[in-house]
């Protein structure tokens, strides 16, 4: 063999030996899910969670879970005049090797003002719970938190969220995916324990991160998910774990990364379309896990950039917010994007071991006029800060 192709050959196997062994080292992590622990569910309602409904201002849905498959379950509501409002509770029933429990939904119609509430199942009753609605489009500024990923496995988080809520008082949170280490219900039960007190009394709104996923060929969410967060439910044509909100001068639109390119341009056929409805002054903020332009290498997320990018300069996106890379960072508009992007994560996962890039939340405030981003340390460390003016 000439010493020319002799060469070419070496180089061709080297190349393959290296991708073999980097496929090796990643196989666990892509395609090994370690089983789930057996759970029993309590019958007394629980892990209960207020999110928005389709319209941020004029719906909420309630959902909780039980151990019992009941056709009675009901949410009692005590709207701000004083009257007391009955609905019949949607059922899903989860069940796998692991356990079973039974999800409930409620969507329910609501006007500015106080509500409380209990959710039941057969006569089994939950604590009774507040919360407001406030006339969004009327609001002199909307305030909302966004964190990244959770996927807490080791210390509790609940101090720190209760004092981030005490703190700043937002109307609600929005969350960039990886919510749980994985589909299980061990991890499901430490985010409510973490967020308890604030998931029942302030909307929360997750995307979808690779984490709550199953891994498996093709890749497939975990459906508690989806029982969790009911407005992902059927909605028109939209592609899984999409959704849109309007609320007050802001259009809020939420994308499920963990997915193919081929997917991923159904979204961005889907964004066009709504981003149709939306007001030529609106402001645009997009919510997703695996950000277009990484922190750690420019070769990452590439399907994400590709399909997404030119549509969100088309738009005229003004926010991203992201998460996936565990650090945080703010990239500003330049000439390949029209728009400021954040990654940060709520996690106790480091990847660079240093302390800057630790847990960071976003505390937004919108006005027809401006958008304010402060992003503080968990420790409440005020870190960076960005006004966008128009």
């Amino acid at each position: 063999m000439p010493r020319k192709k002799l060469l070419w050959a070496a180089l061709a196997a080297a190349v393959v030996v290296a991708l073999a062994l980097w496929v090796h080292s990643r196989w666990d992590a892509w395609f090994t899910m370690p089983p789930e622990p057996a759970f029993l569910s309590p019958d007394a309602p629980h892990n209960v969670q207020l999110t928005l409904g389709s319209d941020a201002e004029r719906t909420r849905i309630v959902s909780w879970q039980s151990g019992l498959s009941s056709g009675s379950a009901r949410l009692t509501l005590i709207a701000p005049g004083g009257d007391t409002l009955r609905y019949a509770a949607a059922r899903r029933d989860f069940r796998n090797s692991s356990g079973s429990l039974s999800y409930y939904n409620v969507p329910f119609p609501v006007s500015p003002g106080g509500y409380r509430y209990c959710v039941s199942v057969d006569t089994l009753v939950s604590p009774w719970y507040d919360f407001s609605v406030a006339p969004l489009s009327a609001l002199d500024t909307l305030r909302f938190v966004v964190i990244g990923d959770v996927q807490n496995v080791r210390d509790t988080i609940s101090p720190v969220v209760r004092r981030i809520q005490r703190t700043f008082r937002p109307l609600f949170w929005m969350q960039a995916g990886d919510l749980i280490e994985r589909p299980h219900m061990q991890w499901w039960n430490r985010y409510f324990a973490d967020f308890d007190s604030v998931a029942q009394s302030v909307p929360i709104v997750a995307a979808l991160g690779n984490h709550d996923f199953h891994k498996s060929l093709p890749r497939r969410a975990d459906e508690r998910f989806f029982y969790t967060f009911p407005f992902y439910g059927p909605s028109g044509g939209s592609p899984e774990g999409t959704a849109r909100f309007e609320a007050g001068p802001l259009s809020i639109y939420i994308f499920n990364t963990t997915r193919n390119y081929f997917n991923l341009m159904e979204q961005r056929r889907w964004f066009l379309r709504e981003r149709a409805r939306d007001a030529a002054d609106i402001w645009l903020l997009v919510i997703l896990h695996h950000p277009p332009f990484s922190a750690a290498s420019p070769f990452n997320n590439l399907p994400t950039r590709w399909a997404l990018l030119p549509a969100f300069n088309e738009a005229g996106v003004d926010l991203l917010f992201s998460a996936h890379e565990h650090t945080c960072s703010r990239r500003n508009p330049d000439a390949d994007a029209c728009f400021y992007q954040y990654i940060s994560h709520f996690s106790p996962k480091n990847y660079t071991d240093d302390p800057a890039n630790g847990r960071h939340f976003h505390v937004v405030d919108v006005t027809p006029r401006s958008i304010v981003v402060r992003t503080y340390s968990d420790t409440f460390l005020l870190t960076d800060s960005l006004r966008i003016g128009r």
